[in-house]
C-alpha cells in the first residue's frame, strides 16, 4: 500500500526580513551587505514603510558604485542631486501646509519698470492673502516678487558663473538657497506649488512655463492655476497665446489645452483668480486603477453632478467615466484636514486632463460659503 506523501513546507520568513529583501534585492541573509541593511533597519526610529524606502534607495546607489561601467562624472551628478533634494527638502518641510506660488519672469527689469512694479504689487496683496512666493532668487522680476512678499518669500537660486548671487530680499533668508543643478531647482519648483504666475521673460522663464504646461497637459503634476501677467500695454502674452493657437490649429495639442492658462493685467485680479481656484475645489490625487479623485468642500447637487458630466462628455469621455461621488478613501481618513471634504471620482481619459481644468473651473462657480481656508 501507497503511502501519502508529506509535503513539509519551509517556515515563512520574518516580516522584517521579507520587507529588507524587498527592499534591497538581496535574498541571502548571510550576504555583508544584507546584514548591514538589517542594523540600518533596527536602529533607525522611523515606520515601517520609510525604512524600506531608505533601503530601497541606499541598496540602489550600492549597485552604481559598485559597477564598474558607471563613470566618475555620472557619479558626481548623482552626488550633487542627492544633495540638491535634501537641502531643498529639508527648507520646504517648514511650509508643508502653506499655500505657496511658483513667480517667474525676466532678470533684467529694474524698479521703475512696468512689470517690475506690477510683480511687486501682486506679490505684496498675494501675501497679504496668504500666499508666499517661490522665486529663482535672481534679480528682475524675481528680485521683485521676494521684494513684495517679505520676510515669507522663498527664493531658489542657481549657480551659475555669469549670474549675480541671490538678491538682497532673499540673500540672508533661512528659506534661500542655491542649487547645482537645474533639473532638481525645476523638480522642486513644481513639486510644491499650489499656483504659478509668469511675467514676461526670455528663454528661460518660457522653458520653466512650458514645462509647467507639460507636466499638468500629462499628469505628472497636478493641475494648478497657471497665470500669465503683464501691464495693460504689453502684448507679450497676447502673442504667445497666439502662438499657442497656431499649435491648436495644426492638431499639436487638444483645443481644451488653451485652458490651462489665463492671462491677467492686474494684481487684483490676479490674486482673486489664485483665491477662486481653490473656492469650492481643493485638490485631486490618482487612486485605484487609474481613477482620478476630486476633494471639494461641498457636496454637490444632482444637477450640478449632471453638469458636470455634461464637460467631460462633450470632451469626448463615455458613460462609464463620468464623474460619482464615493466615500473618504482610506488614505485621508487619518488626516484632520480632509475631514470635513467630499469626493468625485472618474475612471478618465490619460489623453485629456485639461479637460479637469473646465471640470474645476465649473465647481468654483457653485454658489458656495465664505471659506478662506486655502
Amino acid at each position: 500500500m501507497l503511502k501519502k506523501q508529506i509535503t513539509i513546507s519551509a517556515p515563512k520568513a520574518p516580516r522584517k526580513q521579507k520587507i529588507i529583501q524587498a527592499a534591497t534585492g538581496i535574498q541571502l541573509t548571510t550576504n555583508k551587505l544584507y546584514q548591514l541593511y538589517t542594523d540600518l533597519y533596527n536602529t533607525l526610529d522611523a515606520p515601517e514603510f520609510r525604512k524600506a524606502q531608505l533601503l530601497h534607495i541606499l541598496s540602489n546607489l550600492v549597485k552604481l558604485v559598485e559597477n564598474p561601467k558607471i563613470m566618475e562624472l555620472e557619479l558626481n551628478v548623482l552626488e550633487k542631486t542627492n544633495v540638491d533634494i535634501f537641502n531643498a527638502l529639508q527648507l520646504f518641510s517648514e511650509h508643508r501646509k502653506d499655500f505657496l506660488m511658483d513667480v517667474f519672469g525676466s532678470t533684467r527689469p529694474k524698479p521703475g519698470h512696468p512689470g517690475y512694479d506690477l510683480c511687486e504689487d501682486f506679490a505684496r496683496l498675494a501675501t497679504e492673502k496668504g500666499i508666499i512666493s517661490i522665486t529663482g532668487g535672481a534679480p528682475g522680476i524675481m528680485e521683485a516678487a521676494n521684494k513684495g512678499s517679505g520676510q515669507y518669500s522663498i527664493g531658489l537660486g542657481i549657480k551659475l558663473p555669469f549670474e549675480p548671487e541671490l538678491n538682497k530680499y532673499v540673500k540672508d533668508s533661512p528659506f534661500a538657497m542655491e542649487f547645482a543643478l537645474f533639473l532638481t531647482r525645476k523638480l522642486m519648483f513644481l513639486m510644491h506649488a499650489k499656483a504659478i504666475a509668469a511675467f514676461p521673460g526670455g528663454v528661460g522663464t518660457n522653458d520653466e512655463l512650458f514645462e509647467v504646461l507639460t507636466l499638468i497637459q500629462t499628469g505628472k503634476t497636478p493641475i494648478v492655476p497657471v497665470l500669465l501677467i503683464s501691464p495693460e500695454e504689453d502684448e507679450y502674452w497676447y502673442k504667445f497665446d497666439e502662438y499657442i493657437k497656431v499649435m491648436l490649429k495644426h492638431q499639436y495639442i487638444s483645443p481644451n489645452d488653451i485652458h490651462l492658462y489665463r492671462i491677467v493685467h492686474s494684481a487684483d485680479e490676479a490674486v482673486q483668480h489664485l483665491l477662486d481656484f481653490y473656492k469650492v475645489y481643493h485638490s485631486s490625487r490618482f487612486w485605484s486603477n487609474n481613477h482620478l479623485l476630486f476633494r471639494i468642500k461641498q457636496e454637490p447637487t444632482e444637477i450640478q453632478l449632471k453638469d458636470l458630466n455634461a464637460i467631460l462628455r462633450d470632451a469626448g469621455h463615455t458613460a462609464e467615466q463620468k464623474l460619482k461621488i464615493v466615500k473618504q478613501p482610506g488614505f485621508d481618513r487619518d488626516n484632520s484636514e480632509y475631514k470635513d471634504f467630499y469626493y468625485l471620482s472618474t475612471n478618465f481619459r490619460p489623453v485629456d486632463f485639461a479637460t479637469f481644468r473646465l471640470i474645476i473651473d465649473a465647481i468654483n462657480r457653485w454658489p458656495a460659503l465664505d471659506n478662506d481656508d486655502i
